[in-house]
């Protein structure tokens, strides 16, 4: 009996179990507030703060970098978009072989290349977040 309550608990954490899916560092933010486009290029101090993490628990996707809101996966092509279901925006990242593929490129051939952007919308305004993988 002992054993077959530890294999059912054994069971549960796997099917359970978390894992990242995607972790990006912007460096590039753009503002719309009042119609109005503010662009500003990110410090590295400012990318880890405003960093994006998706994670996967069992079959559901979190945007753990905001507040665990949850997220449905849609994938076209080369693309993987992250809608999070309340509407306050998505994640759209390259498939992970496009970003094999990103990851091999030179430094001047990687220049104004982005691996994903973060669409945020609040109210009637928006925060887009351009960014690499590290």
């Amino acid at each position: 009996m002992k054993y077959v309550f530890g294999i059912i608990i054994l069971l549960v954490s796997f099917s359970f179990s978390q894992e990242i899916s995607f972790i990006g560092f912007p460096v590039k933010k753009i503002e719309i507030v009042d119609s109005k486009p503010n662009e500003f290029e990110l410090s590295s101090m400012k990318s880890k703060e405003y960093f994006v993490k998706i994670e996967k628990v069992g079959e559901k996707y979190y945007w753990a970098s905001r507040s665990n809101k949850e997220l449905i996966l849609s994938i076209s092509g080369l693309y993987q978009t992250f809608h999070a279901i309340d509407g306050s925006g998505y994640i759209r990242v390259l498939s992970k072989e496009a970003r094999e593929v990103f990851n091999a490129l030179t430094e001047k051939e990687k220049s104004g290349q982005y691996v994903y952007i973060e669409h945020l919308v609040h109210q009637m305004s928006s925060i887009t977040y351009y960014g690499v993988e590290k």
